[in-house]
């Protein structure tokens, strides 16, 4: 709606920063379990390629 100037803030709860830090440490792992079948050529080559895709298009 035009001159709509209403503005909405979120933020997490303590409860909420310890469940992030707690999956941060599950994808850390995850990661790591994925990236120890790979050798570290291949792992370079994969952080290239997704950075390639990552980058937003012009």
């Amino acid at each position: 709606m035009q001159g709509d100037r209403r503005s909405y803030a979120l933020a997490l709860t303590d409860e909420g920063y310890k469940e992030l830090a707690r999956l941060h440490g599950e994808i850390r792992c995850y990661e790591e379990k994925l990236a120890s079948r790979l050798t570290t050529s291949e792992r370079d080559l994969l952080m290239a390629l997704l950075e390639l895709v990552a980058q937003p298009e012009d």
